[in-house]
Parts: structure tokens; C-alpha cells; sequence
């Protein structure tokens, strides 16, 4: 077990400071779109709900959420930086409440910070609480700022101006294992996508992390209030799916760990695979084991389009539903000459994949392949739902 964590260690450093190298050089990108923050809140909490719940702790929604713009941003590195905050507000604040949030503020309340107050709800940090901010180039005049807040042991006042710089962590010792790029890497993908990122924090009463992001001047209304409820009523409402087993390929772990989640709700069983390539293996090894492939379309190597392309060549396999999930519209054009049955953009919504599966799985007993080409590992593993 060392040895594993030792070598899963060594791996994320090393994509750590490849990522860290393409944002220094001026080579990240990233894909702005219209989303809701609503949702993606609600994907992060059910991300890491149980894992911080193993510590004794809580992670919940505020109803702020309620009536937000739509943000106008890139939804996965949004989803990334916001699995870091939460992330380190587990390793640092074990057994602490952990709250998400979200509000609209204008480009003069993200340059004058005036919006801090909003983000403090019943915590314990004060009005005056020090912090650190670092804005990009703010050209919009609507923003969203999302913000996680932990009652942990907080951060020094003298160290909140290094917590985003590389190698460096608010509190140092061997308790705390990383690779200390994570916060590094959140700043230069919030100034990449125009927006900010910034810690307040006092010692003994917690610590609060946001990030700004563009949105639109437009409201997407009608969201119920607490993502826990919304949780709920989707775990009363899914018809399990009679011990179904189906394929999904995605290069993020990220959406893996999500729709593991969905399925879960679903009573569905899958296997994982670490890439295309691997999958269509083991359906070819076992063409009646599947009854659904839901695929990444911009995987390495072999794509999602080029995987579905083989599988309807083989005659075993051709008649297997084929779902592509993509960060980017997939055209109906694509969809023909790709030979795909269906699409959904991320992020995505459990209700979303729960209607998916509903139309193109009604028969008997099913299974279901996870694929995923960024994990550590090239290992082949049946995971139960």
C-alpha cells in the first residue's frame, strides 16, 4: 500500500506540474460556455459529500443558489478549481461543517471585494477577517463567485498572501501530503478564463476560498433551494434499472466519479477502463456482457467518434446504444457520421443521464463499462453500483 501511494503521489505531481508548465507558458486554454452554477455545485457536493462525511464533517449548499445568472465560463476547470477548494478544506478541516455558495456581484464589487460579507453567513469569520485577492483582466460586467467556507483552524495572517503561489501550503508538515501546486494552478485558471480567485481567513475561526468567473446578465430560475433536497428527491424518484451494466468513457475522473455517483442511485453496475482502446477489448471479450456505451468524445488516442466507428463494425457489438458526453455541442452532423445515438454536453445532470438511460434501456438485466484515460493506473476493474 506505501509503494501504491507512493507511485499515485509521484503521478499527480508530476500532472500537477505539467498543467502548472502550460499555464506559466501562455498554453492553457479553455472553452467558455453558458451553464448553470446551480448544477454544478450540486455535482461537487455529491462528489464529496460521503468522503467528507467519513471525517465527521458536512458539506452543504447555501440557498443562494437559488436565482443566479447563468455563468459564462469554462464548466470543468470551474468544477476543478471548486473539487480543490473542497478538497483541501477535507485534508485541513477534518470533522469542520463545509459550505458551497454562490452570488451574482457586479465588476465594481469583484474590484472593491465588497461582496465578502455576502459569503460569510452564519461562520464565524468576521466582516474585517484579513485576505488575499488576485483579480485577471475583469472585461465583463457580470460575475459569479463561487466560494467554499470551512470552520477549520484557519491560516495565518502572514501566509495568506503565498496560499496560490506554487510549492507552497498554508500549513506546513508531514500531516499534509500534496504535491502543494493545486491552489497555484487554480489562480492561473482563474486569470485565464478572466476572472479571480482569493482566501480569507482567520486562525480559529475557518477559512473561505471564491473564485470569479464571467456570467450573463440572464437568470436561470426555478432551481430548488438546497442541492440536498434536489439529491433526495432524485435518489426517491430513479426506478432502478434491474441490476443494469452499461459502457462510459470519459477522460476525467472528475465525470467518472459522477456518474459512478448517478448510477449508484440507479442500482446499476459497471466496469472501468482506462481508455477506448481497453474498452474495446473487454467488449469484444464479452460482446453480450454490455447494454449501453456512454463514451467521452475527445479521448486521446482512440476519440469517443472513432470508438463508436469500430464498434459498428463488429456485428456483436453494433447494436449497442452508443452515448457520447462532450465539454462542446456534438452536431447532429457528427452524430450521423460517427454513427452516435445520442449526446449530452457537460456538465451534466443525474436527471439528465437518468432520462438517458430510461429510453434506451428497457430489457432484462444489464451491465455498464466506465472508461477513463487519465487515471494513474492501466488497470481493468468491475466496479458494483
Amino acid at each position: 500500500p506505501l509503494l501504491g501511494e507512493t507511485l499515485t503521489h509521484m503521478s499527480n505531481l508530476l500532472n500537477d506540474m505539467v498543467d502548472l508548465s502550460k499555464i506559466q507558458g501562455g498554453k492553457a486554454t479553455h472553452d467558455a460556455k453558458e451553464f448553470d452554477a446551480y448544477d454544478t455545485l450540486h455535482e461537487i457536493v455529491t462528489l464529496y459529500q460521503s468522503k467528507i462525511a467519513s471525517t465527521g464533517g458536512t458539506l452543504s449548499c447555501s440557498d443562494h443558489t437559488n436565482e443566479l445568472p447563468l455563468a459564462y465560463s469554462d464548466p470543468v476547470h470551474v468544477q476543478r478549481i471548486l473539487s480543490n477548494f473542497v478538497s483541501n478544506a477535507s485534508k485541513y478541516a477534518p470533522g469542520a461543517p463545509v459550505l458551497l455558495t454562490a452570488i451574482a456581484a457586479t465588476r465594481q464589487q469583484v474590484q472593491s471585494r465588497s461582496f465578502l460579507p455576502r459569503l460569510h453567513l452564519n461562520s464565524k469569520l468576521s466582516d474585517d477577517a484579513p485576505y488575499w485577492a488576485e483579480n485577471g483582466s475583469l472585461e465583463d460586467d457580470h460575475y459569479i463567485v463561487f466560494a467554499c467556507l470551512d470552520e477549520g483552524q484557519g491560516i495565518p495572517h502572514s501566509k495568506l498572501d503565498r496560499v496560490f503561489d506554487a510549492y507552497q501550503q498554508a500549513r506546513s508538515s508531514d500531516k499534509y501530503q500534496g504535491s502543494g501546486l493545486g491552489l497555484a494552478i487554480v489562480k492561473g485558471l482563474a486569470m485565464e478564463m478572466g476572472g479571480g480567485v482569493g482566501v480569507q481567513s482567520e486562525e480559529r475561526r475557518g477559512s473561505l476560498f471564491w473564485l470569479v468567473v464571467p456570467s450573463t446578465s440572464r437568470t436561470a430560475r426555478g432551481r430548488p433551494p438546497l442541492v440536498e433536497s434536489s439529491l433526495s428527491e432524485f435518489s426517491q424518484s430513479a426506478k432502478p434499472f434491474n441490476k443494469c451494466h452499461i459502457l462510459i468513457v470519459d477522460d476525467t475522473n472528475l465525470n467518472l466519479m459522477l456518474l459512478n455517483h448517478f448510477l449508484t442511485k440507479l442500482h446499476v453496475t459497471s466496469d472501468m477502463a482506462s481508455s477506448a482502446a481497453d474498452g474495446l477489448v473487454l467488449l469484444q471479450e464479452n460482446p453480450k456482457k454490455y447494454s449501453m456505451i456512454i463514451s467521452d468524445f475527445d479521448m486521446p488516442g482512440m476519440t469517443g467518434g472513432q470508438f463508436c466507428q469500430e464498434i459498428r463494425k463488429d456485428h456483436r457489438l453494433c447494436h449497442i446504444p452508443f452515448i457520447c458526453v462532450s465539454g462542446s455541442q456534438i452536431t447532429s452532423k457528427e452524430e450521423e457520421i460517427y454513427q452516435i445515438d445520442e449526446s449530452m454536453m457537460k456538465p451534466f445532470s443525474a436527471k439528465k443521464l437518468q432520462e438517458i438511460i430510461a429510453r434506451h434501456l428497457n430489457g432484462p438485466s444489464k451491465w455498464i463499462l466506465l472508461c477513463d484515460s487519465t487515471d494513474g493506473t492501466r488497470d481493468l476493474s468491475e466496479v458494483s453500483l
